[in-house]
């Protein structure tokens, strides 16, 4: 662009104007779209992986299904589970005990698998109205707690697990010794499936977070050339 003789500075300034908004344009405004464009595709990359994340979860041929809650904290009754409840004082074996052992390791049957809810060093005593858990009456626990207290001796502590209960069942809740389970480990191609969506959402979060920055930076540069002469 050529300035005009008859207004020197008038043009000057206009062509400076123009040469700075034309650079701001090139630096910031195209990187807008560019971000845009970007933050969509790891979005669709986000979708795909949620909706492979949810398949994995509902199970494989044989219906073994998963949720977010029973990713972590979930176990199983180890295989000397009884013995190792026999031999604490304040825990009996039940035959609700014996149903959940009997089915540990069937990939056609998670009911033996529970969800750890809480873990004390002396549960309480069971409840008149409550089923066999595997906790002592009150009168008994107090002979136990009497007989413990005087060989010095501290037992491991006692965890409360609940196992989820199937067609409309209520749960079933024991209570076991903390060496009595073992941690179930959910399928690799689950793991994997859920690692991959973590990783893409925060790739996500970040590609916005750079998009916001960028559209904030290019509109307060625009009002700050739109202010000068």
């Amino acid at each position: 662009a050529a300035i005009h003789p008859a207004h020197p500075q008038e043009s000057a300034s206009t062509l400076r104007y123009a040469h700075s908004y034309s650079a701001l344009q090139t630096s910031s405004g195209t990187k807008v779209p560019d971000l845009t464009a970007e933050a969509r595709e790891i979005k669709r990359k986000v979708d795909n992986l949620r909706n492979l994340f949810q398949k994995a979860l509902e199970g494989d041929e044989y219906g073994i299904a998963w949720t977010m809650e029973s990713l972590s904290g979930t176990v199983q009754p180890t295989k000397t589970a009884k013995e190792l409840i026999d031999a604490h004082p304040y825990l009996s074996w039940t035959p609700a005990h014996q149903t959940k052992w009997a089915v540990r390791g069937q990939r056609r049957d998670r009911s033996g698998i529970g969800k750890t809810r809480t873990t004390l060093d002396v549960p309480e005593a069971r409840g008149p109205n409550v089923e066999p858990d595997g906790r002592l009456s009150p009168q008994a626990l107090a002979a136990a707690l009497r007989a413990n207290e005087a060989a010095d001796e501290r037992p491991e502590r006692s965890v409360e697990v609940v196992f989820e209960g199937r067609h409309g069942r209520p749960p079933v809740i024991l209570w076991y010794p903390e060496s009595a389970l073992e941690e179930v480990q959910p399928p690799k191609t689950l793991i994997d499936a859920k690692a991959n969506l973590e990783r893409a959402e925060e790739d996500l979060a970040k590609k916005k977070a750079e998009l916001k920055t960028a559209q904030e930076f290019c509109t307060q540069e625009k009002k700050e050339w739109a202010k000068k002469p």
